[in-house]
């Protein structure tokens, strides 16, 4: 392969940026298990595409076709017996797991550092793609929902796929509104074409991404996790960084060398960075955070949920109470939330700031301020303005004298003190999480 500067970046989805396989096993059991023969039926076929033998084509859709026929096979009292009504459960089964999954994905948490990952790739301004085998359809609501497309800014290529309008995606405008993803690409909703050499749908992807930025096949990268995503990489001549090592395995083409092997996508970041000849990104301090919340002050984070940590800011601190509302997800403001996160956000807002000064009988108020600037991060300082501090420290003045209490401990208040808070807060939060 050339040793030549990636252009582009082609990103699996499942278990890439999302930590979403063990979401959609859980579903697929489930489904299965609520017939009585659904364990037995769902062991005899084949229900994972990044492990499907050479010609075997893995999808939903095939997937509950098959279990359905199998349950039929087996004599399942809740299944039809003929051909064409077990063909129609395949497909009314496919159509109820599409809908459990992208319930369950909404919830489901990215893979460490990937939005540190897409935001890195549009600030170096190296146009990123979704190549996943979700259908077309489910994909572009899952990248919709994240914000990683904008919906106002998005639309469909002739083959179905999410993707953003403008033609330069790497425009000031769109890098400043924050969408990450040129396009969301998936694989057909019903595709015939075995997986085994053509691996599925990814190759052809890559040949599309390649085209739309006019790039050749050694100037893209794919990451990704499984056997799949190596094999696609090795038939279209692409660079590969693998997910894990379970991914570069042997097959009918042999070994396929991954440029890199990382653990998350920070570490996909880094090899990228190397390949692209730019700059490495910064480790995200919140980030760092968020990823360990049970690390965090004061014995760990006080609640946490798929898209918000709450705890108490490091000490030294000048106030007990003074609590940190983080953003999970790595963006920098409430422009660059997903519609999730801004339905959200004023709600959880209201619970904390309420149990605050439930907590706190003396606090009159609590203030708030997000300014991102030393950690590009949305993360909310929630200070409770107690009878007991100065007059005389109103507003940002408070703030001030955090950064003093970090030269002079006497401005501290003391961590027994602090702890003491937090233990009340961490019982007010278990009660009525936000």
């Amino acid at each position: 392969m050339a040793t030549t500067t990636i252009k582009v970046v082609s990103l699996d989805l499942d278990d890439t940026l999302i930590a979403s396989e063990t979401a959609k096993r859980r579903v697929l059991v489930a489904m299965a298990t609520e017939f009585e023969r659904g364990a037995d039926a769902l062991g005899a076929i084949h229900s994972d595409s990044r492990h499907a033998p050479a010609g075997v084509h893995v999808t939903r859709h095939t997937i509950f076709r098959d279990l359905a026929r199998e349950l039929a096979r087996l004599g399942d009292p809740a299944v039809p017996t003929s051909e064409e009504d077990t063909d129609a459960l395949g497909r009314r089964l496919a159509a109820e797991y599409t809908r459990r999954v992208d319930a369950a994905l909404a919830e489901t948490e990215e893979v460490r550092g990937a939005s540190e990952l897409l935001a890195f790739l549009r600030d170096a301004r190296l146009p990123a793609y979704v190549n996943s085998a979700t259908p077309r359809t489910a994909l572009a609501g899952v990248v919709l929902r994240r914000g990683w497309l904008w919906p106002e800014s998005s639309s469909v290529w002739p083959e179905g796929d999410a993707a953003c309008e403008e033609e330069d995606h790497r425009s000031t405008e769109r890098r400043r509104r924050g969408a990450c993803l040129a396009a969301a690409l998936g694989a057909p909703e019903f595709a015939a074409k075995p997986s085994g050499t053509a691996s599925s749908s990814k190759v052809e992807n890559l040949r599309r991404i390649a085209a739309h930025v006019g790039a050749k096949p050694h100037e893209v990268v794919h990451v990704g996790d499984g056997p799949n995503d190596a094999a696609a990489a090795r038939e279209f001549g692409s660079a590969f960084v693998a997910v894990g090592r379970d991914c570069v395995t042997k097959d009918s083409g042999g070994e396929y060398p991954a440029v890199a092997v990382v653990e998350d996508m920070r570490g996909a970041a880094t090899a990228i960075a190397r390949l692209a000849n730019v700059a490495a990104p910064s480790p995200c301090r919140i980030c760092e955070k968020n990823a360990e919340p049970e690390k965090l002050a004061f014995g760990g984070a006080l609640w946490t949920h798929a898209r918000w940590v709450v705890c108490h800011a490091s000490p030294p601190t000048p106030v007990a109470g003074w609590l940190m509302l983080h953003l999970r997800r790595h963006a920098v403001a409430p422009a660059d939330f997903s519609d999730a996160e801004a339905a959200e956000f004023g709600t959880v807002l209201r619970r904390v700031q309420r149990l605050l000064l439930g907590a706190l009988p003396d606090a009159t108020r609590i203030y708030c301020a997000a300014m991102a600037e030393t950690s590009p991060h949305f993360h909310m300082h929630l200070v409770p303005r107690t009878r007991g501090i100065d007059p005389s420290l109103a507003g940002f003045s408070l703030f001030a004298l955090q950064a003093r209490a970090k030269q002079d401990a006497t401005l501290a208040v003391p961590e027994d003190v602090v702890s003491r808070v937090v233990d009340d807060l961490r019982r007010a939060f278990a009660a009525h999480p936000p």
